[in-house]
C-alpha cells in the first residue's frame, strides 16, 4: 500500500512521500507493524553534557579529543555577556562568560550520579591539559543528560535494525537507529536521512547521489572491523 499523508490536528497534509525520522520509541508507536522487533530489543545509551562558563578563553581550538579521561570531548562555545553584582544607583556590570561543553557518551552510572563530583573530576581534566584553564574561574555551569541519547551497541542489534525502506511504497524511515552500517552517532544518522532520500528517488525513478560511498578500508582496517 501507499501513505496518504500525516495526520495533523484534525486535518491530513497529503503527500506524494514521508520520511519518518523520530526515535525509536516513536517509531514504534506511529508504525508499530512496521518495526516491530524495536521495542525488545533496543536500548539506549545516555550522554551527558558539561556545560561551562568562564570568565576568560581556556583553549583555542574548535573542539578537542581527550584520550584516556571521563570527558571525551570538548567543544568550544560562544562568548556570552552576563551581569554581575550591583552598583550604586542599581547599575550592573557585564561579564563577558566563554563557554565550552564537555562530552561524555556512555555516561550511565557515571560518578554513580554524582554531579558535584564529575564537575570536579572534568575541571581538574581540562586543567591538566590546557595551561589557561588554571588561571580562569568557573562562573557558572550546567549537566545536561539524555538517557537514551542513542542506539546502545549491544550483540545481536545489527540483524534488527531496520532499513530506511519499509513494506509502505512511499514511507522510509531515517535516524541513527536504522540499518545504516554505522553506529548510533550524528554521523550515522546523517547518513540515514541520505538513504531515505536515495530510497524515495529510486521509487520515484529519478537519478540521485545522495549517498557517499564509504572510504575505502585498508588491510589494517579490514582486520579490525572486516
Amino acid at each position: 500500500g501507499k501513505a496518504a499523508g500525516v495526520f495533523c490536528g484534525q486535518d491530513v497534509v497529503p503527500a506524494d512521500a514521508i520520511v519518518l525520522a523520530v526515535p525509536w520509541r516513536a517509531a514504534k508507536r506511529l508504525v508499530p507493524d512496521l518495526v516491530a522487533p524495536v521495542d525488545e530489543s533496543f536500548v539506549g545509551s545516555p550522554i551527558t553534557a558539561v556545560h561551562l562558563w568562564f570568565d576568560k578563553k581556556i583553549f583555542d581550538l574548535p573542539h578537542a579529543v581527550l584520550v584516556g579521561r571521563v570527558s571525551q570531548w570538548v567543544f568550544q562555545g560562544e562568548e556570552e555577556v552576563g551581569f554581575r553584582g550591583k552598583k550604586d544607583r542599581g547599575a550592573q556590570s557585564k561579564d563577558v562568560e566563554h563557554h565550552c561543553q564537555v562530552v561524555i557518551s556512555a555516561s550511565r552510572g557515571i560518578c554513580d550520579g554524582n554531579r558535584s563530583k564529575l564537575l570536579e573530576i572534568v575541571i581538574n581534566e581540562l586543567q591538566e591539559i590546557f595551561p589557561a584553564a588554571r588561571g580562569a574561574r568557573l562562573i557558572r555551569s550546567r549537566i545536561v543528560t539524555d538517557p537514551t541519547a542513542v542506539l546502545s551497541v549491544r550483540p545481536g542489534i545489527e540483524s534488527v535494525r531496520p532499513n530506511s525502506k519499509t513494506p509502505v511504497e512511499n514511507l522510509f524511515l531515517a535516524g541513527d537507529w536504522t540499518q545504516t552500517g554505522w553506529p548510533s552517532t550524528m554521523e550515522g544518522a546523517v547518513r540515514s536521512g541520505r538513504q531515505a532520500a536515495s530510497q524515495f528517488l529510486e521509487v520515484a525513478q529519478m537519478e540521485n547521489d545522495c549517498v557517499v560511498k564509504d572510504l575505502h578500508k585498508n588491510a589494517f582496517i579490514r582486520l579490525l572491523v572486516g
